[in-house]
């Protein structure tokens, strides 16, 4: 189990550690950190419950959606971001959609598929709207310490390298 990523990016910030991976850039982050791109981002998606009244046609801008707390709502997204309510973890974002404590919730469909496999919400909803995040990546942030420093300048050399010799498509 993972220590959550507010704490993680307290530890970076203090130099407890060096690198955090599985993040997408904000303004603040790139001021605070060394930010280095190595994935595009995975498409997002709205639920809801699988009996719901609504669908791919309603217009989620005027409901609240459940969203993890700290997480970037994709560009295609943005027009909901008013009407977020924000949960601490998906599992309990999954159940309070059960327990309709909201009408719909967005999260990517990596996270989906995860909680989709456990056995107390397999099943249980559908995917309403998925948009795909192009153009957004996830990024390794790096601790400015000089051991942070010193690990970005080998990553990014590294990345340059393997895009030079053709091994991976640039960003």
């Amino acid at each position: 189990m993972g220590i959550g990523a507010p704490r993680c990016l307290k530890l970076l910030s203090a130099g407890t550690i060096d690198i955090k991976g599985e993040l997408v850039m904000t303004d603040k982050r790139k001021h605070s950190y060394h930010m280095l791109p190595y994935a595009r981002r995975f498409p997002a998606g709205i639920y809801t419950v699988k009996d719901s009244i609504y669908d791919e046609n309603t217009n989620y801008s005027q409901l609240m959606i459940g969203a993890i707390k700290n997480y970037k709502v994709p560009e295609a997204f943005k027009q909901l971001e008013s009407n977020i309510v924000r949960v601490d973890n998906p599992e309990k974002g999954f159940q309070m959609l059960l327990y309709k404590r909201f009408p719909a919730y967005i999260t990517s469909i990596s996270i989906f598929e995860r909680i989709n496999a456990k056995p107390e919400f397999h099943g249980k909803f559908k995917l309403q709207k998925k948009m795909s995040n192009e153009g957004e990546y996830y990024y390794f942030a790096f601790a400015k310490s000089p051991a942070g420093n010193k690990l970005y300048k080998q990553f990014n050399e590294s990345l340059k390298q393997l895009i030079d010799n053709g091994k991976i498509q640039p960003f």
